[in-house]
């Protein structure tokens, strides 16, 4: 499944959706609502389903499961021509402003330095400072705070002061069952879905964190995290390693490797996360490949600036395309 947040122009309602065949969104709700059931599917897990104000209800439960039963034999209803859907059900693709999957994540944490040509360029940056950096033997990383979240197709705050401003694509993985210090063998079936993130950073600031070995502001400035556009079962992938993730500025493509390429990988970080309990809706960053704008000799004609445009892409999981524009004068304390 890829299953989507979306709003109707008109409206600005948030609905759930789900991609369709030709690329189209269906409306979940009113799809279950008024065209599935039967033995194939019980309307107990449609109700079920319909009870979800949003895709984080679902990964509570056997949420995900019921509405991946319903879908199914909705699509092969719609495949043989015997389900026909309208206007208020199916929308074309472009027509609906589409928001970040994941609403209110209780954890976001980040494996850092986990692609190996990243690691590379970080052991090079560090070392001209003076501050030798060696391989990480456990995942290691920090939080980025659901404050930093924002649309995948939506604008990215750069505030007046941030001079700095740098990318980084993820892979995002979304947690869709409790776990609490697992066993390797359990670590796939924690895992909901996939998604698309930036984790983006003003390197001025972050550089003064880590001098007190912290990354919490430079991180986490709002708009700072843009996510999505879908979030994609584990089932619709066949080997995630194969993966391309690139990133582009302005059409000028900065980052390009493979998950393959990932250190640690996705189930080795959930168990290791675990030991701190993992919750459904959680996200995990799996860190980025090699191209940031800090690894660069000179940096400065590569960092982000206003009127600039970010695209990521994780193959076979989606693609967002973010805007940066200047933010407002501090306005100090409000309300």
């Amino acid at each position: 499944m890829r299953l989507l947040h979306y709003r109707l122009p008109e409206t600005g309602s948030l609905r759930i959706g789900a991609a369709w065949p030709s690329g189209a969104v269906v409306d979940v709700r009113r799809l279950l609502s008024t065209h599935c059931g039967g033995a194939d599917v019980p309307r107990s897990l449609v109700e079920h389903v319909l009870l979800a104000e949003t895709i984080d209800e679902l990964l509570l439960g056997d949420g995900l499961t019921a509405l991946g039963r319903a879908l199914a034999s909705c699509e092969r209803r719609y495949g043989d021509g015997s389900l026909q859907l309208d206007a208020r059900t199916l929308f074309p693709e472009g027509s609906v402003e589409v928001s970040h999957p994941v609403r209110r994540p209780g954890k976001m944490l980040s494996v850092g330095r986990n692609f190996y040509d990243h690691l590379e360029e970080s052991i090079s940056l560090w070392a001209d400072r003076g501050r030798p950096i060696k391989p990480p033997s456990d995942p290691t990383g920090f939080i980025k705070l659901r404050s930093s979240l924002a649309e995948p197709f939506g604008v990215v705050v750069k505030p007046p002061d941030v001079s700095q401003l740098d990318y980084e694509v993820e892979l995002a993985v979304v947690i869709g069952k409790r776990a609490f210090c697992i066993e390797p063998d359990d670590a796939g079936a924690c895992v909901a879905g996939y998604s698309v993130i930036l984790d983006l950073a003003d390197r001025a600031t972050q550089r003064l964190d880590q001098e007190m070995l912290s990354s919490a502001t430079g991180k986490n400035l709002p708009t700072f995290a843009p996510m999505g556009p879908a979030l994609v079962t584990p089932d619709e992938l066949d080997a995630l390693g194969e993966q391309t993730i690139k990133l582009w500025v302005n059409g000028d493509l900065r980052q390009s490797s493979t998950l393959g390429n990932m250190i640690c990988n996705v189930e080795e970080a959930v168990v290791h996360y675990s030991q701190m309990g993992l919750d459904p809706g959680d996200v995990i960053l799996m860190g980025t490949p090699a191209g940031v704008a800090i690894s660069k000799p000179d940096p400065e004609p590569y960092f982000v600036r206003s009127g600039d445009r970010i695209e990521a892409e994780i193959s076979r999981i989606g693609r967002l395309s973010v805007a940066v524009a200047d933010g407002p004068a501090p306005l100090g304390l409000l309300g």
